[in-house]
Protein backbone atom coordinates (compact mmCIF):
# COMPACT_ATOMS: atom_id res chain seq x y z
CA UNK A 1 0.00 0.00 0.00
CA UNK A 2 2.57 2.14 1.10
CA UNK A 3 4.31 1.50 -2.49
CA UNK A 4 1.05 2.13 -4.24
CA UNK A 5 0.47 5.54 -2.42
CA UNK A 6 4.07 6.61 -3.16
CA UNK A 7 3.96 5.87 -6.73
CA UNK A 8 0.23 8.19 -6.98
CA UNK A 9 1.81 10.89 -5.01
CA UNK A 10 4.87 11.32 -7.34
CA UNK A 11 2.44 11.35 -10.70
CA UNK A 12 0.29 13.78 -9.10
CA UNK A 13 3.24 15.89 -7.99
CA UNK A 14 4.80 15.68 -11.97
CA UNK A 15 0.90 16.83 -12.87
CA UNK A 16 0.75 19.58 -11.19
CA UNK A 17 4.51 20.64 -11.64
CA UNK A 18 3.71 20.58 -15.18
CA UNK A 19 0.24 22.63 -15.23
CA UNK A 20 2.50 25.26 -12.72
CA UNK A 21 4.99 24.98 -15.84
CA UNK A 22 2.45 25.42 -18.53
CA UNK A 23 0.49 28.37 -16.55
CA UNK A 24 4.09 30.06 -16.32
CA UNK A 25 5.04 30.23 -20.38
CA UNK A 26 3.26 31.80 -22.69
CA UNK A 27 3.76 33.61 -25.84
CA UNK A 28 3.63 37.81 -26.89
CA UNK A 29 4.19 39.55 -29.66
CA UNK A 30 7.13 42.47 -29.39
CA UNK A 31 4.48 45.47 -29.96
CA UNK A 32 1.37 46.33 -28.18
CA UNK A 33 -0.29 47.41 -31.02
CA UNK A 34 -0.14 47.71 -35.23
CA UNK A 35 -0.92 50.90 -37.01
CA UNK A 36 -0.24 51.05 -40.31
CA UNK A 37 -1.00 53.26 -43.70
CA UNK A 38 -2.19 50.94 -46.49
CA UNK A 39 0.34 49.38 -49.11
CA UNK A 40 2.94 49.06 -45.55
CA UNK A 41 4.33 47.05 -43.47
CA UNK A 42 6.12 45.62 -40.60
CA UNK A 43 7.91 42.63 -38.97
CA UNK A 44 6.13 40.30 -36.60
CA UNK A 45 7.89 38.74 -33.74
CA UNK A 46 6.16 36.35 -31.28
CA UNK A 47 8.21 35.53 -28.50
CA UNK A 48 8.15 32.90 -25.98
CA UNK A 49 8.37 34.07 -22.45
CA UNK A 50 9.18 31.48 -19.37
CA UNK A 51 10.23 32.67 -15.74
CA UNK A 52 14.09 31.99 -16.90
CA UNK A 53 14.10 32.93 -20.41
CA UNK A 54 12.63 34.92 -23.38
CA UNK A 55 13.00 33.66 -27.14
CA UNK A 56 11.63 34.55 -30.57
CA UNK A 57 9.57 31.85 -32.34
CA UNK A 58 10.17 30.75 -35.82
CA UNK A 59 6.76 29.06 -36.54
CA UNK A 60 3.86 30.43 -35.28
CA UNK A 61 0.46 30.96 -37.35
CA UNK A 62 -1.41 33.87 -37.47
CA UNK A 63 -5.30 34.88 -37.85
CA UNK A 64 -6.27 38.35 -38.90
CA UNK A 65 -9.45 39.43 -38.48
CA UNK A 66 -11.22 40.29 -40.59
CA UNK A 67 -9.02 38.91 -43.14
CA UNK A 68 -9.18 41.46 -45.81
CA UNK A 69 -6.64 44.04 -43.36
CA UNK A 70 -3.67 42.19 -44.68
CA UNK A 71 -1.50 38.91 -44.45
CA UNK A 72 1.57 37.30 -42.80
CA UNK A 73 4.03 36.40 -44.87
CA UNK A 74 7.25 35.30 -44.01
CA UNK A 75 7.71 37.46 -40.54
CA UNK A 76 6.28 40.30 -42.44
CA UNK A 77 2.38 42.06 -42.02
CA UNK A 78 1.46 43.81 -45.47
CA UNK A 79 -1.57 46.01 -44.68
CA UNK A 80 -3.30 46.13 -47.93
CA UNK A 81 -7.06 47.78 -46.53
CA UNK A 82 -8.39 50.14 -44.49
CA UNK A 83 -10.12 49.09 -41.44
CA UNK A 84 -9.81 48.43 -37.64
CA UNK A 85 -9.50 44.89 -35.69
CA UNK A 86 -7.17 42.29 -34.03
CA UNK A 87 -4.19 39.60 -34.71
CA UNK A 88 -3.52 36.55 -33.26
CA UNK A 89 -0.27 34.67 -32.88
CA UNK A 90 -0.95 30.70 -32.18
CA UNK A 91 1.76 29.02 -31.01
CA UNK A 92 0.56 25.11 -29.77
CA UNK A 93 -1.65 25.47 -27.00
CA UNK A 94 -0.56 29.32 -26.77
CA UNK A 95 -2.21 32.46 -27.94
CA UNK A 96 -1.71 36.46 -27.59
CA UNK A 97 -3.48 39.20 -29.78
CA UNK A 98 -2.86 42.72 -30.30
CA UNK A 99 -5.19 45.42 -32.02
CA UNK A 100 -4.41 46.26 -35.59
CA UNK A 101 -5.86 49.84 -37.02
CA UNK A 102 -5.03 50.49 -41.37
CA UNK A 103 -5.61 53.82 -42.57
CA UNK A 104 -5.58 55.05 -46.19
CA UNK A 105 -2.19 55.84 -47.17
CA UNK A 106 -2.30 60.02 -47.97
CA UNK A 107 -2.45 61.38 -51.30
CA UNK A 108 1.49 62.50 -50.82
CA UNK A 109 2.42 58.53 -50.35
CA UNK A 110 2.89 56.18 -52.68
CA UNK A 111 -0.18 54.17 -52.93
CA UNK A 112 0.41 50.11 -52.66
CA UNK A 113 3.79 50.76 -51.79
CA UNK A 114 5.11 47.84 -49.80
CA UNK A 115 8.89 47.65 -49.34
CA UNK A 116 9.12 48.43 -53.28
CA UNK A 117 12.30 50.51 -52.62
CA UNK A 118 13.53 47.03 -52.25
CA UNK A 119 15.58 47.09 -55.80
CA UNK A 120 18.32 45.09 -58.03
CA UNK A 121 21.80 46.90 -58.80
CA UNK A 122 20.91 49.07 -61.79
CA UNK A 123 22.06 51.69 -63.44
CA UNK A 124 19.89 54.79 -64.09
CA UNK A 125 20.96 55.99 -66.63
CA UNK A 126 18.36 54.12 -69.28
CA UNK A 127 16.31 52.74 -66.81
CA UNK A 128 12.41 52.69 -67.40
CA UNK A 129 9.33 53.64 -65.26
CA UNK A 130 6.29 52.14 -64.56
CA UNK A 131 3.78 54.12 -63.65
CA UNK A 132 0.79 51.61 -62.45
CA UNK A 133 -3.10 52.86 -61.12
CA UNK A 134 -5.80 50.51 -59.70
CA UNK A 135 -9.19 51.04 -61.98
CA UNK A 136 -12.12 50.14 -59.50
CA UNK A 137 -15.24 48.61 -61.17
CA UNK A 138 -16.75 51.83 -61.29
CA UNK A 139 -14.42 52.54 -63.94
CA UNK A 140 -12.31 55.25 -61.51
CA UNK A 141 -8.63 55.26 -62.23
CA UNK A 142 -6.70 55.84 -58.51
CA UNK A 143 -3.48 57.75 -58.72
CA UNK A 144 -0.73 56.37 -60.19
CA UNK A 145 2.06 55.25 -58.05
CA UNK A 146 5.88 55.09 -60.36
CA UNK A 147 8.48 52.51 -59.60
CA UNK A 148 11.70 51.60 -61.95
CA UNK A 149 12.94 48.86 -63.34
CA UNK A 150 14.41 46.16 -60.41
CA UNK A 151 11.80 47.40 -58.19
CA UNK A 152 8.42 45.36 -56.54
CA UNK A 153 5.13 46.25 -56.42
CA UNK A 154 2.96 45.53 -54.04
CA UNK A 155 -0.83 45.46 -55.03
CA UNK A 156 -2.66 46.83 -51.81
CA UNK A 157 -5.51 49.24 -49.99
CA UNK A 158 -8.13 47.97 -52.68
CA UNK A 159 -11.79 48.23 -51.30
CA UNK A 160 -14.32 45.35 -51.50
CA UNK A 161 -15.12 43.76 -54.04
CA UNK A 162 -11.35 44.12 -55.60
CA UNK A 163 -9.68 43.40 -51.78
CA UNK A 164 -9.32 39.68 -53.99
CA UNK A 165 -5.91 41.40 -55.58
CA UNK A 166 -4.55 42.95 -52.30
CA UNK A 167 -1.19 41.33 -51.57
CA UNK A 168 -0.38 40.52 -55.10
CA UNK A 169 3.18 41.33 -56.16
CA UNK A 170 5.12 42.19 -59.34
CA UNK A 171 8.89 42.28 -60.10
CA UNK A 172 10.08 44.09 -62.95
CA UNK A 173 13.63 42.98 -63.67
CA UNK A 174 16.53 45.20 -64.80
CA UNK A 175 16.13 45.07 -68.03
CA UNK A 176 12.23 44.02 -68.86
CA UNK A 177 11.37 46.86 -70.54
CA UNK A 178 12.24 48.93 -74.07
CA UNK A 179 10.36 51.89 -72.92
CA UNK A 180 8.21 53.84 -70.28
CA UNK A 181 4.60 52.16 -69.94
CA UNK A 182 2.03 52.70 -67.76
CA UNK A 183 -0.54 49.26 -66.21
CA UNK A 184 -3.91 49.76 -65.50
CA UNK A 185 -4.48 47.21 -62.91
CA UNK A 186 -8.32 45.69 -62.46
CA UNK A 187 -11.14 42.96 -62.33
CA UNK A 188 -11.11 41.22 -65.71
CA UNK A 189 -13.89 41.82 -67.82
CA UNK A 190 -15.40 37.89 -66.85
CA UNK A 191 -15.79 38.79 -63.65
CA UNK A 192 -19.42 39.85 -61.79
CA UNK A 193 -20.18 41.82 -58.70
CA UNK A 194 -22.29 40.17 -56.56
CA UNK A 195 -25.31 41.24 -54.23
CA UNK A 196 -23.11 41.31 -51.17
CA UNK A 197 -20.18 42.92 -52.98
CA UNK A 198 -18.10 39.42 -53.52
CA UNK A 199 -16.34 38.76 -56.82
CA UNK A 200 -17.59 35.50 -58.90
CA UNK A 201 -15.86 34.70 -62.09
CA UNK A 202 -17.64 33.31 -65.15
CA UNK A 203 -16.04 30.01 -64.99
CA UNK A 204 -16.57 27.81 -61.72
CA UNK A 205 -12.56 26.66 -62.10
CA UNK A 206 -11.43 29.70 -61.65
CA UNK A 207 -10.26 31.28 -57.70
CA UNK A 208 -8.61 34.88 -58.63
CA UNK A 209 -7.58 36.61 -61.70
CA UNK A 210 -6.32 40.11 -62.31
CA UNK A 211 -6.49 41.99 -65.81
CA UNK A 212 -3.04 43.93 -66.50
CA UNK A 213 -3.80 46.47 -69.46
CA UNK A 214 -0.61 47.79 -70.84
CA UNK A 215 -0.65 51.48 -72.28
CA UNK A 216 2.35 52.90 -74.18
CA UNK A 217 1.91 56.45 -75.28
CA UNK A 218 -1.64 56.14 -74.04
CA UNK A 219 -2.37 53.12 -76.42
CA UNK A 220 -2.98 50.07 -75.18
CA UNK A 221 -1.15 47.00 -76.50
CA UNK A 222 -2.62 43.79 -75.34
CA UNK A 223 -0.93 41.27 -74.64
CA UNK A 224 2.22 43.34 -74.01
CA UNK A 225 5.66 41.18 -74.30
CA UNK A 226 7.73 42.02 -71.98
CA UNK A 227 12.03 41.93 -72.77
CA UNK A 228 12.39 39.20 -69.80
CA UNK A 229 10.04 37.62 -67.88
CA UNK A 230 8.47 38.98 -64.80
CA UNK A 231 7.88 37.41 -61.66
CA UNK A 232 4.49 37.84 -59.95
CA UNK A 233 2.72 36.39 -56.83
CA UNK A 234 -1.26 36.40 -57.15
CA UNK A 235 -3.20 35.15 -53.67
CA UNK A 236 -5.68 32.66 -52.95
CA UNK A 237 -8.31 32.37 -50.64
CA UNK A 238 -8.09 29.11 -49.02
CA UNK A 239 -11.77 29.01 -47.85
CA UNK A 240 -12.54 29.62 -51.55
CA UNK A 241 -10.75 26.87 -52.36
CA UNK A 242 -12.66 24.74 -49.63
CA UNK A 243 -16.33 25.67 -51.14
CA UNK A 244 -15.34 25.00 -54.45
CA UNK A 245 -14.03 21.68 -53.33
CA UNK A 246 -10.44 22.52 -55.40
CA UNK A 247 -6.49 21.00 -54.03
CA UNK A 248 -4.27 23.45 -53.68
CA UNK A 249 -1.97 21.14 -55.32
CA UNK A 250 -4.04 21.50 -58.10
CA UNK A 251 -4.08 25.48 -58.70
CA UNK A 252 -1.92 26.84 -61.62
CA UNK A 253 -1.79 30.16 -63.40
CA UNK A 254 -3.05 30.96 -66.95
CA UNK A 255 -3.72 34.08 -69.48
CA UNK A 256 -7.30 34.14 -70.71
CA UNK A 257 -8.92 36.04 -73.28
CA UNK A 258 -12.18 37.86 -71.82
CA UNK A 259 -13.79 35.18 -73.82
CA UNK A 260 -12.23 32.64 -71.17
CA UNK A 261 -9.66 30.93 -73.89
CA UNK A 262 -6.91 29.65 -71.55
CA UNK A 263 -3.49 29.04 -72.42
CA UNK A 264 0.18 29.04 -70.52
CA UNK A 265 2.41 29.79 -73.27
CA UNK A 266 4.54 32.14 -71.58
CA UNK A 267 4.27 31.12 -68.01
CA UNK A 268 7.06 29.20 -66.15
CA UNK A 269 8.45 28.04 -63.33
CA UNK A 270 5.07 28.00 -61.21
CA UNK A 271 5.11 27.41 -57.49
CA UNK A 272 2.04 27.04 -54.99
CA UNK A 273 2.99 27.99 -51.79
CA UNK A 274 -0.13 26.83 -49.74
CA UNK A 275 1.31 28.49 -46.39
CA UNK A 276 1.78 31.99 -48.20
CA UNK A 277 -1.99 30.90 -49.81
CA UNK A 278 -0.02 32.88 -53.35
CA UNK A 279 0.83 31.57 -56.30
CA UNK A 280 3.94 32.40 -57.96
CA UNK A 281 5.35 32.15 -61.44
CA UNK A 282 7.17 34.17 -64.11
CA UNK A 283 5.32 35.31 -67.00
CA UNK A 284 6.18 36.85 -70.53
CA UNK A 285 3.63 39.17 -71.57
CA UNK A 286 0.75 41.00 -69.40
CA UNK A 287 -3.44 40.83 -70.57
CA UNK A 288 -5.58 38.71 -67.97
CA UNK A 289 -4.04 35.91 -65.36
CA UNK A 290 -6.07 33.87 -63.98
CA UNK A 291 -5.36 31.26 -60.82
CA UNK A 292 -7.84 28.51 -61.72
CA UNK A 293 -7.59 24.50 -61.17
CA UNK A 294 -5.26 22.82 -63.73
CA UNK A 295 -8.08 20.87 -65.55
CA UNK A 296 -9.02 24.30 -67.11
CA UNK A 297 -6.90 23.29 -70.23
CA UNK A 298 -8.07 19.69 -70.76
CA UNK A 299 -11.90 20.41 -70.29
CA UNK A 300 -12.97 23.93 -72.04
CA UNK A 301 -10.34 25.05 -73.74
CA UNK A 302 -7.33 22.89 -74.31
CA UNK A 303 -4.24 22.96 -76.16
CA UNK A 304 -3.67 20.57 -78.41
CA UNK A 305 0.73 19.64 -78.61
CA UNK A 306 2.77 19.33 -81.54
CA UNK A 307 -0.86 19.71 -84.13
CA UNK A 308 0.84 22.52 -86.19
CA UNK A 309 3.97 23.28 -87.93
CA UNK A 310 5.20 26.01 -89.60
CA UNK A 311 7.76 26.58 -91.88
CA UNK A 312 10.32 28.00 -92.38
CA UNK A 313 10.65 29.59 -89.29
CA UNK A 314 12.88 32.45 -90.21
CA UNK A 315 11.86 33.69 -93.68
CA UNK A 316 11.93 37.04 -95.51
CA UNK A 317 9.27 36.18 -98.23
CA UNK A 318 6.51 33.69 -96.79
CA UNK A 319 5.71 30.96 -94.55
CA UNK A 320 3.62 27.98 -94.52
CA UNK A 321 1.53 27.01 -91.58
CA UNK A 322 0.69 23.22 -91.83
CA UNK A 323 -1.57 20.84 -89.54
CA UNK A 324 -0.17 17.48 -88.52
CA UNK A 325 -3.46 16.61 -88.50
CA UNK A 326 -6.64 16.68 -90.14
CA UNK A 327 -8.88 19.60 -88.92
CA UNK A 328 -11.71 20.32 -90.58
CA UNK A 329 -13.86 23.27 -89.85
CA UNK A 330 -12.71 26.79 -89.79
CA UNK A 331 -9.86 28.56 -88.08
CA UNK A 332 -8.53 31.38 -87.23
CA UNK A 333 -4.92 32.90 -87.29
CA UNK A 334 -3.56 35.24 -84.65
CA UNK A 335 0.18 36.77 -85.66
CA UNK A 336 1.43 39.60 -83.11
CA UNK A 337 4.67 40.88 -82.82
CA UNK A 338 6.46 40.85 -79.75
CA UNK A 339 4.54 43.91 -78.51
CA UNK A 340 1.53 42.33 -78.48
CA UNK A 341 0.12 44.45 -81.65
CA UNK A 342 -2.08 42.58 -83.30
CA UNK A 343 -0.45 41.88 -87.19
CA UNK A 344 -2.70 39.47 -88.85
CA UNK A 345 -6.74 37.90 -88.00
CA UNK A 346 -7.97 35.60 -90.40
CA UNK A 347 -9.93 32.97 -90.51
CA UNK A 348 -9.54 30.30 -93.26
CA UNK A 349 -10.55 26.43 -93.56
CA UNK A 350 -8.06 23.60 -95.23
CA UNK A 351 -5.32 22.05 -93.36
CA UNK A 352 -2.52 24.63 -95.14
CA UNK A 353 -1.91 28.41 -95.01
CA UNK A 354 0.63 30.14 -96.96
CA UNK A 355 1.02 33.46 -95.40
CA UNK A 356 3.25 36.30 -96.96
CA UNK A 357 5.51 38.10 -94.53
CA UNK A 358 7.62 40.03 -97.12
CA UNK A 359 5.85 43.56 -95.99
CA UNK A 360 6.56 42.95 -92.61
CA UNK A 361 9.50 44.26 -90.27
CA UNK A 362 12.61 42.52 -89.21
CA UNK A 363 11.93 40.63 -85.65
CA UNK A 364 10.00 38.24 -83.93
CA UNK A 365 6.22 37.38 -84.65
CA UNK A 366 4.25 34.44 -82.70
CA UNK A 367 1.20 32.95 -83.84
CA UNK A 368 -1.80 31.71 -82.34
CA UNK A 369 -4.25 29.29 -84.05
CA UNK A 370 -7.95 28.67 -82.73
CA UNK A 371 -10.55 26.22 -84.49
CA UNK A 372 -14.07 26.11 -84.46
CA UNK A 373 -14.66 23.85 -81.50
CA UNK A 374 -12.86 26.88 -79.33
CA UNK A 375 -9.88 24.56 -78.70
CA UNK A 376 -6.68 26.72 -79.78
CA UNK A 377 -3.42 25.16 -81.01
CA UNK A 378 0.13 25.62 -79.14
CA UNK A 379 1.46 29.34 -80.00
CA UNK A 380 4.55 28.77 -81.58
CA UNK A 381 7.19 31.88 -83.32
CA UNK A 382 8.83 32.36 -86.35
CA UNK A 383 11.45 35.29 -87.33
CA UNK A 384 11.11 37.64 -89.87
CA UNK A 385 14.40 37.94 -91.88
Amino acid sequence: MKTITLFVFLIGSMFSTLLIAQQQTRIEFEVDEIKLSTGDSIEIKIQLVTDSSTVLIDTPEFVISPDDLGYVRNSMFYATNVGKGWMKAIYQNLTDSIKVEIEEKSTSENPGDDESTEEQPTDSIGVNTIKISRVLPSGKVLPPFAIKEGQKYTIGGLPSPMNILNGGTILFPAGSLKEDVTIHVELPKFSEIGESDSVKFKHKKIVNSIAFHVYVNDSLISPYYFEQPLEIEIPFKRGLLRNLGIDPAKLSLFYASDSLVFDQNGISDVIVDSASNVIKSKVAHFSNLVVAESSVLTSENPIKEKSVSIFPTASGDAITIRFDQVENGQKTIILFNVTGQSIVNRSFDGNELNLSVSDFPTGVYFIRILTDRNEQLNVTRFIKR
